[in-house]
C-alpha cells in the first residue's frame, strides 16, 4: 500500500506537469528539445511500474571478525553437548595459562597452580566460531577499534590471526557514545570469533595478563 501511494505521489508530482500543454516544448523552433523532453517523458513511464521500497539487507561477509547485530540468534548449548576438563590443569602447561571452554563459555587464569580468575565469555557463534587450540597472547592495547564493525573494543589482547583477521580477548564492544553492547550474551556464543568479557572483569585480565602467557581454547 506504501508503494503504490509513494508511486501516486511521484506520478502526481513529476509526470503530471509533464501533460500540460506545451510541457514538451514541441516545435518548429525548438525539435531538438523537445524530443528530448519526450523521450525523458517515456522512461519515466516505463520505470513507474517498476518503483518498490528499498530494503536495506545486513550482509556479514566472511571478512569480518568482529561484530554484534542484533538479528543475530545466540546459540544456546545443549548439555550433552558440553565436554569438561578439570581444572587446575596436571601437570600445569605453563606457570601462568589461561583456558577458555568453549561449551560452558567460561575463562579461566590460572597462576603458579592457583586460579586467579574465572570469567563468563561469549565466543564466536557458529560460521564465526573461536578456534580451539593452543595460543598465548600476542599484544595488549587498552583500546582497540575494528573497522569492520565500526565498534571500540577496551582491554584488546590478541591471541590469533584468521583469515588475516586478528582474534582477541576484549571487553564488551562499545559505540563512540560508549554505549556498551553484548551484555545479554554473556555464556552464550555470539561474537564474531573474539572472546567477550564483561565490564570490570576484562580489565582485571588484561591487568594481570602479559605477552607471552599461554591460551588454551577447547
Amino acid at each position: 500500500m506504501d508503494s503504490l501511494r509513494n508511486q501516486e505521489k511521484l506520478f502526481d508530482t513529476i509526470v503530471v506537469p509533464l501533460l500540460k500543454p506545451g510541457a514538451f516544448g514541441l516545435s518548429a523552433n525548438k525539435p531538438r528539445a523537445g524530443f528530448f523532453k519526450l523521450l525523458l517523458f517515456a522512461l519515466l513511464i516505463f520505470s513507474i511500474g517498476t518503483l518498490a521500497p528499498l530494503e536495506i539487507s545486513l550482509i556479514h561477509t566472511d571478512a569480518v571478525d568482529e561484530v554484534a547485530l542484533d538479528f543475530y540468534q545466540p546459540i544456546i548449548i545443549e548439555e550433552e553437548q558440553q565436554e569438561f576438563l578439570p581444572l587446575p590443569l596436571v601437570p600445569a602447561p605453563a606457570d601462568r595459562y589461561i583456558i577458555v571452554s568453549l561449551a560452558e563459555q567460561k575463562m579461566q587464569a590460572y597462576e603458579n597452580g592457583a586460579r586467579f580468575m574465572e570469567a563468563i565469555v561469549s565466543t564466536g557463534r557458529p560460521k564465526y566460531s573461536t578456534p580451539p587450540g593452543e595460543f598465548y597472547i600476542r599484544n595488549k592495547a587498552p583500546m582497540a577499534f575494528s573497522r569492520i564493525a565500526q565498534l571500540y573494543m577496551p582491554y584488546w589482547m590478541a591471541f590469533t590471526k584468521l583469515d588475516g583477521f586478528w582474534l582477541g580477548f576484549h571487553e564488551l564492544p562499545q559505540h563512540a557514545n560508549g554505549k556498551k553492547e553484548g551484555a545479554d550474551h554473556l555464556g552464550q556464543p555470539y561474537s564474531g570469533g573474539c572472546i567477550r568479557l564483561g565490564v570490570g572483569e576484562a580489565k582485571l585480565f588484561y591487568d594481570w595478563a602479559r605477552v607471552g602467557d599461554k591460551v588454551l581454547i577447547y
